[in-house]
């Protein structure tokens, strides 16, 4: 579900780099503004990621096979929305405002479950940010314990494939010929934008997870999803 937008990341994301020149500013300086830019960038892409995986996962809790046109046709219709809440508003929240410590807690603790409220949901307006508010009730250190265990897990995974992958490069002397498959741990490096957006398919479905355990635990949404599943299953036999 998330390859297409992937591939379309990843070399328009190549391409950008290309332009930019092998390696741009120096990549020392992780504070300039072509550094922030691209951060930015690589945040807004993976937020867009998450839409098909989150639409797949959502629909998966009713069907295990799933219509695929269907949720693609539903992802071109949630896209405006999700677009500027998840793939501008709230990258823009964490990073260039995270010296107002208020925002980034608003984006990613009190409303940590706004792409669900907005796709499976389907809330908008006053009525989300109520929802938002009503499910951030007792749950903000769970949702910082979330948070912090997905960036460590984040660091320790994007290690180990750039170092994995600089060994196998080196075994091959590729990485002389071919400087985007050089996986320095850079944002000039096309490879880390890679493995950086491939991460996001595993932080998708986790987050989908977690969401539905928060939802069972506050709201005893298992039981619900259990009494809608038998009663599809009753009429289907009648």
């Amino acid at each position: 579900m998330s390859a297409p937008a992937l591939i379309i990341c990843c070399v328009g994301n190549t391409v950008l780099l290309l332009w930019l020149g092998r390696y741009g500013p120096d990549e020392l300086e992780w504070l300039s503004w072509t550094h922030l830019g691209l951060l930015l960038l690589l945040l807004s892409q993976r937020s867009l990621i998450h839409l098909p995986v989150l639409l797949l996962n959502g629909s998966l809790l009713f069907d295990p096979r799933p219509n695929l046109r269907e949720i693609f046709a539903n992802a071109l219709r949630f896209f405006p929305r999700y677009l500027w809440s998840q793939a501008i508003l709230l990258p823009v929240q964490t990073v260039v405002f995270c010296w107002t410590f208020v925002l980034p807690w608003r984006a990613m603790i009190a409303h940590f479950f706004r792409g669900e409220v907005i796709v499976l949901e389907r809330l908008k307006g006053r009525d989300m940010i109520r929802r938002l508010d009503a499910m951030s009730v007792g749950q903000g250190e769970r949702n910082v314990g979330f948070v912090f265990l997905n960036g460590l897990i984040f660091l320790l995974y994007l290690g180990a494939t750039g170092f994995g992958f600089n060994v196998l490069l080196g075994m091959a002397s590729l990485a002389d010929r071919f400087w985007w498959l050089d996986a320095g741990f850079s944002l000039f490096s096309p490879i880390i934008h890679f493995f950086f957006l491939a991460y996001g398919v595993f932080q998708a479905t986790a987050k989908f997870l977690f969401y539905i355990d928060s939802r069972s635990l506050r709201e005893g949404w298992d039981i619900e999803l259990t009494m809608v599943k038998g009663v599809r299953e009753t009429e289907e036999a009648a």
